[in-house]
């Protein structure tokens, strides 16, 4: 292939020149130059906060040495789901409707201007709005174009400020470890965006049940379904908390996902789980089965506590697979 063409290609495999390939791969052949120019990007800011700028230093200079002088800047900044909390000292707590799904956003940084004849610049960003009711962080991606008209990019993450008091809640046990009949333990802390803890009394609390069913309709011929989730509430109270040891909160657990919310004034936070110990679904359908087991492990001669909550009325069959012996 070192006189392939440019473009898109395609390799198929076939084990049978008559039937369908049983496997391929797409590729791009492109011409390959090498960068000119090295690009580097710097803040001051530890964060951003929506409504106001965060300004972003571009060094640019060309390899062999000379001052990247007035290469154009352009880029666009994006905002999507925080991969962590951003409340300092606490970055293993949760803060808000963390079960909302966040559409990315995407915003055009305009007039980003030149660099000077030293080959710098200072880049002023703002954030495109968003509702979202959980943290965010801002990806800053500028490019600097090279007097050829190719443009070399670099990419800068920030996270984005919260905006007052928060309620932060951390769940004192392992995603997919909580057994039937056991309690659901939480820390729950008040605090400042910096981190510093607040004391707040009469904060209220709900633990909701989260049951999934599926409808099914007739569209252009086809029938085709959709999830729906529907919540029931099954517990609430109130808790206080200090500028000390977090407060506790203790739910007692049974079969099934729940979320709980927790609410400070103007400011929430969710916290889905589930009890009882299952694999990962990775099909959302109607036609998979939901199994829990009571525990993770299990001795000999031990009773084994099983969930089975079928999406669709049928018979279920199990079998007890272990490493020595095989029972149906």
């Amino acid at each position: 292939f070192s006189a392939a063409a440019r473009g898109p290609w395609r390799i198929e495999a076939y084990a049978d020149v008559k039937a369908r390939p049983i496997g391929e791969l797409k590729f791009l052949v492109e011409d390959y130059v090498p960068d000119r120019v090295d690009v580097m990007l710097a803040t001051a800011a530890t964060s951003i906060r929506a409504g106001s700028a965060a300004s972003v230093d571009v060094s640019a200079r060309y390899l062999y040495g000379a001052p990247g002088a007035d290469l154009a800047i352009s880029g666009e900044v994006s905002l999507a789901a925080a991969s962590r909390t951003p409340l300092r000292g606490y970055e293993d707590y949760l803060v808000g409707l963390t079960d909302q799904k966040v559409e990315p956003v995407t915003k055009e940084i305009e007039e980003a201007g030149n660099t000077d004849a030293q080959g710098k610049a200072t880049v002023a960003v703002t954030l495109p709005e968003s509702e979202a009711q959980r943290p965010l962080e801002a990806t800053i991606k500028l490019r600097v174009g090279e007097a050829g008209g190719r443009a070399v990019e670099r990419t800068l993450t920030l996270p984005v400020a919260l905006d007052g008091p928060v309620v932060a809640v951390k769940k004192l046990f392992d995603d997919g470890a909580l057994s039937a009949g056991a309690l659901a333990q939480f820390a729950v802390i008040a605090a400042n965006p910096d981190g510093s803890r607040l004391a707040r009394d009469g904060l209220s609390w709900t633990v909701s049940r989260i049951d999934r069913t599926w409808q099914w309709y007739l569209a252009d011929g086809r029938w085709n379904y959709e999830a729906t989730r529907t919540s029931r509430r099954v517990a609430d109270g109130r808790i206080s908390v200090g500028t000390g040891e977090p407060a506790r909160l203790s739910i007692p657990a049974d079969w099934g996902s729940y979320r709980l919310d927790i609410s400070m004034g103007g400011a929430q936070t969710s916290v889905a789980y589930s009890v009882g110990h299952a694999g990962e679904l990775t099909a959302d359908a109607p036609d998979v089965l939901d199994v829990a087991l009571d525990k993770d492990s299990y001795t000999n001669g031990e009773a084994m506590v099983l969930n089975i909550k079928p999406r669709f009325a049928g018979r279920a069959t199990v079998a007890i697979i272990g490493d020595k012996a095989q029972a149906w």
